[in-house]
């Protein structure tokens, strides 16, 4: 299956058209095909795909000590 998105805000998008290929027998993605309106395109491929993996919370927590002390760090939250 094919699924072509296009950007709402035309004029404002990096990108003209985002084409994702679904695996119609199991529902997965498996490539991801960007179309840049600057002439680059871009194509990602799934190789693997694991279900339900136990990731570390730590994995998502982003450490301010790991960075030096004179960067500006700005929370969007």
């Amino acid at each position: 299956e094919v699924i072509d998105l296009f950007p709402e805000l035309e004029k404002e998008s990096p990108y003209s058209k985002i084409r994702l290929k679904v695996n119609p027998n199991t529902d997965q993605l498996y490539t991801i095909e960007t179309t840049g309106k600057d002439g680059v395109n871009h194509t990602i491929t799934v190789d693997e795909y694991k279900a339900d993996v136990k990731l570390s919370e730590k994995l998502f927590t982003f450490d301010e000590s790991r960075y030096p002390d004179d960067i500006e760090i700005v929370d969007l939250r």
